[in-house]
């Protein structure tokens, strides 16, 4: 019995002691919910770094839609190569960044995330690469609108320094042919009156289209007048010149081959005007009308039109003569001299030199002069095989 008892009181102290731990070891514990009651809660994205930033879509456009975008704020990007950009011809306006160079310099040609911008590659491959690198290094409005084999707007720079534009039967760009009317003020000489010059006529590009590359070329840039109208100072209109057939190359537009020299020296500036854009090696071809003041008007010389026709010329003031220099490419030239007499032009002296190949750059000079009324060749210099040293340039003057 005693045994018994012994052993209730051992188990009811084990239990108490029992108890008693738990009660230590729940105080120490935070007070968790049961498993079923917990609430997931997402973090805020705005404080999770490693959350992907929202990027702006990825847009193609056409073309034509590219065209009715820009404007001065818009950056028109050419992603092909460079040696593209400046050979082939670009957009006007274009800025050229490879597309394998965009993450590098993006940011260093353009800084504004915000920024339109319009892409373009040549048929469309390196442009949708490059419109998506943009977008994910963060710029917002990115166009991709193909490539320049589908442009049909302006193309320029290209390696003829010609203007060019892709070719689908469409008008002609309305600038194509535009108006000249122009003036300008001179004096015959000291004595004289102030007059007017003006010349009217039109702007003309030229172009050819090419049926295998589909495009269509502005191959040149010309200047026709048409009329030459000289009037006093009151305005009183003294002489009318039309009819004339004048192609001045388009880049002369500040005096649209206006020229005035006294090429008869009789002390009154006379008029000439550049009729082409040259016939041999350096020919200056001009239309000349020279002052006649017992007529008190301008006279058309013939002469000096066909003489420029060939050659460069130019007023000699100190002998009094005209020299015209026609060049034979890189091997040589020739050099006249024409003096103005009872009312023409007379060749009084020539100088010809050319270079023999074949005897190692040995130069030749054969002289001509007028003799009782006939040109005669007076001196030759430095027969064949004769050593001059190097090659040497010569522009010999008048005697």
């Amino acid at each position: 019995m005693r045994k018994t008892v012994i052993i209730i009181l051992l188990l009811l102290s084990l239990l108490m002691l029992v108890s008693s731990h738990s009660e230590i070891v729940s105080s120490t514990l935070p007070n968790i919910p049961p498993t079923n009651t917990i609430a997931a809660k997402t973090p805020d994205s705005s404080q999770r770094a490693d959350l992907p930033k929202k990027h702006a879509e990825y847009r193609k456009i056409t073309p034509q839609e590219a065209q009715a975008i820009m404007s001065d704020s818009t950056v028109i990007l050419d992603v092909r190569t460079r040696a593209e950009y400046n050979h082939e011809g670009h957009v006007a306006n274009a800025v050229s960044l490879p597309h394998d160079e965009i993450k590098e310099n993006a940011q260093t040609v353009i800084n504004d995330l915000g920024q339109t911008i319009l892409v373009y590659g040549q048929i469309g491959c390196w442009s949708e690469l490059a419109a998506k690198a943009l977008i994910q290094l963060g710029y917002m409005d990115v166009y991709d609108f193909g490539g320049l084999d589908e442009w049909t707007g302006e193309i320029v720079g290209n390696w003829l320094h010609q203007s060019y534009f892709n070719y689908f039967g469409d008008p002609l760009p309305p600038d194509i042919v535009t108006a000249i009317d122009v003036t300008t003020v001179f004096k015959i000489n000291d004595e004289t009156q102030e007059y007017s010059i003006r010349l009217t006529g039109r702007n003309v590009k030229s172009y050819g289209v090419s049926h295998h590359d589909a495009k269509y070329y502005i191959m040149h840039n010309r200047n026709q007048i048409e009329t030459v109208t000289i009037t006093d100072s009151s305005g009183v209109v003294l002489q009318e010149i039309d009819g004339l057939i004048i192609g001045s190359p388009g880049y002369d537009n500040i005096t649209y081959g206006l020229s005035f020299d006294d090429w008869n020296f009789d002390g009154y500036l006379d008029i000439g005007l550049r009729s082409a854009d040259g016939g041999t090696m350096r020919a200056d071809p001009h239309y000349y009308w020279l002052w006649d003041n017992s007529l008190e008007q301008f006279v058309e010389n013939k002469e000096l039109m066909d003489i420029s026709d060939v050659s460069t010329i130019s007023v000699e003031p100190e002998t009094s003569m005209i020299s015209a220099y026609t060049g034979y490419s890189w091997e040589g030239g020739r050099t006249r001299f024409f003096e103005y007499m009872d009312g023409h032009y007379v060749l009084v002296f020539s100088v010809e030199w050319f270079h023999e190949l074949e005897h190692d750059w040995h130069p030749r000079l054969i002289i001509e002069e007028l003799v009782d009324g006939v040109m005669s060749i007076t001196e030759r210099f430095l027969e064949p095989g004769e050593d001059v040293g190097p090659k040497t340039s010569v522009r010999p003057s008048p005697p």
